[in-house]
């Protein structure tokens, strides 16, 4: 059983989507496909979907992906829920955004995992795409994904500010970056 199963049997247990990523989402067009990996119970899917993306949200919990489509059934939603290993899932070319909430932590057994992960996710997502990742507010994790970025396509920085998890009461890191080679 994933770890994550025993936490979704508790509703919205990661709390709102953060207004400032859901403020972003409203604002940018065209609301096009958006792939929110590691999706969970799908708090960011369902507020995309709302918003008039397409979303395909991946997580390896049946638990959280059958909460999200059954919000999605009841409200007429664009979600395809796909219970999958995020690792594990191809970006094709019909995806223009990539979302990685609260997914990368870096900790020393997985960061080698975890860094091959988003250098193939970047390779992947189509030149003029977005890539949108949320970390934990700190130095070491900040410090791999920024060397990560730096070295890889070249991007375009469209936001880069510290943002507040209330139910967690921590400080974020939101990125949102469009591939522009």
């Amino acid at each position: 059983m994933p770890t994550y199963d025993i936490h979704y049997k508790t509703q919205d247990y990661f709390g709102e989507p953060y207004p400032e990523l859901v403020s972003f989402f409203s604002d940018y067009e065209p609301k096009c496909r958006v792939l929110d990996l590691g999706c969970g119970q799908g708090r960011d899917s369902i507020a995309l979907a709302r918003l008039g993306y397409q979303v395909i949200g991946v997580d390896i919990s049946k638990v959280g992906i059958a909460q999200m489509m059954s919000i999605a059934e009841k409200e007429n939603l664009n979600i395809t829920g796909i219970v999958a290993n995020m690792y594990d899932y191809q970006i094709d070319d019909s995806v223009d955004i990539v979302l990685l909430d609260s997914m990368l932590h870096f900790y020393p057994k997985d960061k080698e995992k975890e860094t091959g992960f988003l250098k193939r996710v970047m390779s992947e997502l189509i030149v003029g795409g977005l890539l949108c990742v949320v970390v934990w507010r700190s130095k070491k994790i900040e410090g791999v994904l920024d060397s990560i970025i730096t070295s890889n396509t070249p991007w375009k920085n469209l936001i880069d500010k510290y943002i507040r998890y209330p139910e967690k009461d921590m400080d974020m890191r939101m990125l949102v970056l469009e591939k522009t080679g």
